[in-house]
Order: structure tokens, then C-alpha cells, then sequence
């Protein structure tokens, strides 16, 4: 008992010796000026520019991101900097990119302290682009619902990504412990990857869906994908509320699949240690799941498809494509 409190006793003392050590180091780098060395002084910076541009790059860190319509037809850039953190914006090659540059030594990125939330706004004069490509890492990204790109790329380590933007073409959305919203959308193909984050769809409409995952839920609601579904995880529930696809494809380890979908369809299920209840039916696309752990509740509500309000893809061409399935080859 008296070697574990000594022991205990000299890893305290180690650690306090560690920290002041480590604060006389920091201290001595910024030559002994506490308040350059403990804290970040936030200043936002306002970048204008009159060039054309029609793709969008940004790689950030902690800042969230959002975007806004601009008030006139100039495109307005605010990033909060510090002293030893700060931005590179301009427009080459058709291509608006801002670029976090942390100037000096490792240590000059080390902070005690920082006051208030620190934010990237991007203000557009237009509302169609070609692409929008982020790369960030424990900030917050939301992209509203005033715009458009012809394709979408974000990749976030531990921040939430929020997107209520169309895309002609693909959106592909990778977080590590960060949870992804996407809401009134539509798009020809959605892939979203995740480690330990949520997904939520909300009124999105789809040529394609795919989604893998290790721990986290999947919720689809009022959300129709024109042809498949899949869903890959290992831990987590997946639910469907006025939902459908052509074909649904889902494995998982331990977790519920539960919801209501639109029309019939031919159910493969399996579940090694949970209930399984869905309807006999013989006939529609084939709707496969299979899952360790969990329950699999299914119900066919009716043949209604949900209100989106969304652009491009129809709601009258994806009910004829989904519609109008047969029993598919087992």
C-alpha cells in the first residue's frame, strides 16, 4: 500500500514538474511576455475581391465555417486570425482559395487561452458554382440552402457538417467524430462516411446513396433515393420515416432497423439475436438487412411520396422509377 502512495506521489510531482517546466519554455520563446505566450487575441480580417470564380477551396482548423449571400456583386471573405495564425485568400485559375497558414515554430500555435468562437464567413454574389471542396478539422461547417454547386467535397475530423445545398452532381461528406445534417437537398449521388458521428436526412431526394460507418445512427426522413440504398455499420440504429428506395441494402453489427417505407418490397432479413416483424410481400425491389445484434421492424405505410420542394431531380420521374419495380432475381 505504501509503494503504490509513493508511486502515486512521484508521478504527481513528475507532472508538476513537467508544467512548469513546459510554462518557464513557453514564456522564455515569447520572451517572457505572459500575454503573447497564454493567449490568442482573435482579430477578424475582412478580404474583398472583384475577380470571377467559379469553384470554391478552403482548408481550415478550428474555425466554422459558414456561408452567406452576398449584398452586392463582390465577394467578401472574414476570417479571425491571430497573431500567429492566419489566411491566405485569392482567386487563381477561376478557383476563390483560402488557405490557413500557421506561420513560426511548433510551439507559436500553443494557447492557454483564446477569447470568443472563432468563425470563417464566406459572403457569394452568385448562387451556382462548379464545386465546393473543404477541408477542416474541429470546426463546424454549414452550407445553406441559398446555393448551388455542381459538386461537393468536406472532410471534418471532429466538427459537425450542416448542408442544405443541391448539387447537380455528387456530395461526399467524410467526419471522424463529427455528425452530418442534410436537409431539403437533392443530388445525383450522396457518400457519406463516418467514424463516430450521426446522419440525419431530412426531405433529401437521390439518384444514389451510400453510406459507411463504425458507431453512429442513420435516420432518413420524408427521403426518397431514385435507385439504391446502402448502409454499412457497425454500431448504431437506422431508421426510415417516409422513406424509400428502388432497392435497400443494409448490414450492420449491433443496432435497430426500424421505420416505415413507401411501397412493397421483397424482404431478405436476418438477425442473429433480435426480433424480426416485416410484411410478406412478394413483390417491389428488393430490400436486404442484415445485423448481428438488433431488431428489424419494417412497415410498408403507402404509396405517397414525400413533399421535398427541390430542385432538378423531379418528384415525378423519381416516383416512376421507383414505382415501377418487379420482383427482383434472388
Amino acid at each position: 500500500m505504501k509503494k503504490i502512495i509513493k508511486i502515486m506521489l512521484f508521478l504527481s510531482l513528475s507532472f508538476i514538474i513537467l508544467c512548469v517546466a513546459f510554462t518557464c519554455f513557453l514564456l522564455a520563446v515569447n520572451d517572457w511576455d505572459y500575454n503573447k505566450a497564454f493567449f490568442d487575441r482573435i482579430e477578424s480580417v475582412t478580404y474583398d475581391f472583384d475577380e470571377d470564380f467559379d469553384s470554391i477551396s478552403i482548408n481550415s482548423a478550428s474555425e466554422d465555417i459558414k456561408f452567406l449571400e452576398s449584398e452586392s456583386d463582390r465577394c467578401k471573405v472574414i476570417c479571425d486570425e491571430t497573431e500567429k495564425e492566419k489566411f491566405t485568400v485569392t482567386v487563381t485559375d477561376g478557383c476563390l482559395s483560402i488557405q490557413k497558414y500557421n506561420g513560426g515554430k511548433w510551439y507559436d500555435n500553443i494557447s492557454l487561452f483564446s477569447f470568443g468562437n472563432r468563425s470563417l464567413k464566406v459572403y457569394l454574389p452568385e448562387n451556382d458554382y462548379n464545386s465546393l471542396k473543404i477541408n477542416e478539422d474541429t470546426g463546424n461547417v454549414t452550407v445553406p440552402s441559398d446555393f448551388v454547386f455542381g459538386e461537393i467535397d468536406i472532410t471534418s475530423s471532429t466538427g459537425n457538417v450542416d448542408c442544405g445545398t443541391s448539387s447537380s452532381g455528387r456530395i461526399g461528406i467524410k467526419t471522424s467524430t463529427g455528425d452530418i445534417c442534410l436537409k431539403k437537398l437533392s443530388a445525383k449521388e450522396i457518400d457519406l462516411s463516418v467514424s463516430t458521428g450521426c446522419v440525419a436526412l431530412t426531405s433529401v431526394s437521390c439518384s444514389s446513396f451510400n453510406s459507411t460507418g463504425d458507431t453512429g445512427s442513420i435516420s432518413f426522413s420524408d427521403s426518397v433515393v431514385k435507385e439504391k440504398i446502402t448502409v454499412e455499420r457497425s454500431t448504431g440504429d437506422i431508421s426510415f420515416k417516409h422513406s424509400d428506395a428502388s432497392e435497400i441494402e443494409i448490414t450492420t453489427d449491433t443496432g435497430d432497423v426500424t421505420g416505415t417505407l413507401l411501397t412493397d418490397k421483397v424482404f431478405i432479413v436476418r438477425s442473429d439475436t433480435g426480433e424480426i416483424d416485416v410484411p410478406e410481400t412478394v413483390t417491389g425491389g428488393k430490400c436486404k438487412v442484415t445485423t448481428n445484434t438488433g431488431d428489424i421492424v419494417i412497415k410498408v405505410e403507402d404509396n405517397r411520396v414525400p413533399s421535398t420542394d427541390l430542385p432538378d431531380e423531379s418528384e415525378t420521374a423519381i416516383e416512376e422509377n421507383l414505382f415501377t419495380s418487379t420482383k427482383p432475381e434472388l
